[in-house]
């Protein structure tokens, strides 16, 4: 055979060699799942994301325009048998408010049942029945109860009769036979400030006496402790006959006094008189107190307490604005006189 031809088949078997060799075939290597370290390499573990995939957000549904009433609304179907002036029980936890609504801001929520008086009601709203009530400071509203129970628990008519009011003037300073709670208002469901001890001394403020659940009501000023109450007290049992707490009622004229300066407790106030005459600050609302200071013209002061009346004056408690403050009673004075003033 020529050499050349030689040369050219044996090209011929080298080429035919190479196109086998490059073919595609399958692939019989192991290689790691996506997303899983190759093992023994040392690279931290990297989660692959497919940018490719786009995912599916389900539909946002469309809120009803009425919202749907609450299970534990009862429905306004049928209101308790509460009259305009009674006292019902309020249980333990329940919410006071200040308008007939569950969204009204809250009052107060006590934490064991108390007495109120009813103030006007019953009003539908939110299918809840509400009442307003009076009582232990506060004047709100109060469910009358849900779908699991009643937030009223007793009910009195109004109506009681009261015993005759005993004839006894404002300023009268009367003894007490009992020791007889002092309330925020003229209701057993008033908060108790305090309790005023057998014989102590109490004020008679108003001349009527206010009749609720039996009883005359009379508005008073009483210190207990050294502390000065104004408030409520019952003047006897209820029932008739009834049994008096006042056991010592005087008729003393010099005890009644005029009605005081129109000044509130907070109000800063000034000294002021015309008969050129300092005043007395004193240690108690007497005339026989010890005088702590003699304050002249125009010396500025805070009230902090009072009126009381003492020997047909009125006295206030003040402390004394300066860089000495100092705390006592001051006499007002009287018409064509007035020994202090609101500061102006």
């Amino acid at each position: 055979m020529p050499k050349k031809i030689l040369i050219a088949f044996i090209v011929m078997i080298i080429a035919l060699l190479g196109a086998i060799l490059i073919a595609p075939r399958e692939s019989r290597a192991q290689f790691p799942p996506v997303g899983t370290p190759p093992v023994g390499t040392g690279f931290p573990f990297v989660p692959t994301i497919d940018p490719f995939l786009t995912p599916t957000i389900p539909p946002t549904a469309t809120p009803p325009l009425t919202p749907a009433p609450t299970s534990a609304a009862p429905g306004c179907t049928e209101p308790f048998p509460v009259e305009i002036g009674g006292t019902v029980t309020i249980r333990s936890g329940v919410s006071f408010r200040s308008q007939p609504s569950a969204s009204a801001p809250l009052l107060n929520v006590f934490q064991d049942p108390r007495n109120f008086i009813v103030l006007d009601g019953p009003i539908c709203n939110e299918n809840y029945f509400w009442w307003q009530v009076q009582g232990h400071g506060l004047i709100g509203w109060v469910a009358q109860a849900n779908n699991s129970i009643p937030f009223i628990t007793f009910i009195r008519a109004p109506g009681l009769p009261c015993p005759l009011a005993l004839p006894i003037p404002p300023g009268q300073l009367v003894e007490l036979g009992y020791a007889v709670r002092v309330r925020t208002d003229p209701s057993l469901g008033g908060r108790v400030l305090t309790v005023a001890p057998y014989q102590s001394t109490v004020r008679f403020l108003d001349s009527d006496p206010v009749c609720a659940e039996g009883y005359n009501w009379r508005f008073v000023q009483v210190v207990v402790l050294g502390v000065l109450y104004q408030g409520w007290l019952a003047e006897g049992s209820r029932g008739i006959p009834s049994t008096a707490y006042i056991v010592q009622p005087t008729q003393d004229p010099l005890e009644v006094c005029l009605p005081p300066l129109r000044l509130t407790i907070g109000e800063r106030g000034r000294v002021r008189y015309r008969d050129g005459t300092p005043k007395n600050l004193r240690a108690a609302p007497s005339q026989d107190s010890a005088v702590l200071y003699t304050l002249v013209e125009n010396v500025p002061f805070e009230i902090i307490g009072g009126p009381i009346c003492s020997r047909g004056m009125n006295y206030w408690q003040v402390r004394v604005l300066s860089t000495f403050p100092v705390v006592g009673w001051i006499a007002e004075g009287g018409r064509g006189n007035y020994w202090i003033g609101p500061f102006d």
